[in-house]
């Protein structure tokens, strides 16, 4: 008693069964700020980096989901909460023109016409790289139910800010597994970084334990890192072979 009701879990290690799971969606606004709309962008274009090992070569890749994600939390500036776009408009706002057109007219000038001017001149298969991890995520119904909601009931700021103890298993390691993973680690590392609108004395400290530390390793992962210890942050990073720490 007075720990259990702090507990927040995300199972997702038996994808035969149905688990009941928080609703998540990465691209839901709390504050509908663009700072905390880039934020979100960051986060999600981390995440895949990381866990689909993207780099400089993958520039295409990076640059539509950059792209996809920007249009859909600026679509969730002007939805109601209740019918804000999730990852799984994704897919969507990629391969559906007619979905995508009636868009437009909500997206700024640069989102707009990067999907008007610039998008149309790509060749069909180029989408493939974004869409296809994603219709993975949507094929396990433990994953479609955590992210497939448009409200939220876990949001890494208010676990900080509330004292929230979060336990996630997002599964055994496939690269699906490992999506989830590093949507998890850089959703709060992004929300840790826009701590700095807080108030010093504001600031919870909270403790993030990481384990399988080469699962999250991206470009972006250690200044995320140094960036949360200035706003109250502690990672505890774990790996069974220390070489590859």
């Amino acid at each position: 008693a007075g720990v259990r009701e702090r507990v927040v879990e995300i199972d997702l290690s038996d994808l035969d069964r149905d688990t009941p799971q928080p609703g998540w969606n990465l691209f839901a606004l709390e504050r509908r700020t663009p700072g905390e709309a880039a934020d979100r962008v960051e986060a999600f274009v981390d995440a895949l980096a990381a866990a689909l090992r993207w780099d400089e070569r993958n520039t295409r890749a990076l640059n539509l989901a950059t792209q996809a994600a920007q249009a859909l939390v600026e679509l969730a500036q002007h939805l109601p909460a209740e019918l804000a776009p999730t990852i799984f408009q994704v897919p969507t706002l990629l391969s559906d023109p007619d979905w995508r057109e009636a868009a437009l007219p909500f997206l700024t000038g640069g989102t707009a016409g990067f999907f008007r001017d610039r998008f149309p001149r790509l060749p069909a298969e180029a989408v493939t790289a974004v869409t296809n991890i994603i219709d993975r995520l949507r094929a396990a119904r433990p994953v479609a139910a955590l992210l497939g909601a448009p409200a939220s009931s876990y949001d890494a700021a208010r676990a900080m800010r509330d004292g929230l103890i979060v336990l996630a298993c997002p599964g055994s390691g496939s690269t699906r597994d490992r999506l989830i993973a590093n949507l998890l680690v850089y959703d709060v590392l992004h929300a840790a970084k826009a701590r700095a609108a807080i108030a010093p004395e504001r600031r919870r400290p909270f403790w993030v334990f990481l384990d399988e530390l080469q699962t999250y390793d991206g470009p972006n992962l250690p200044v995320l890192l140094e960036q949360s210890a200035k706003y109250g942050g502690r990672a505890f990073l774990f790996n069974q072979n220390p070489e590859r720490l």
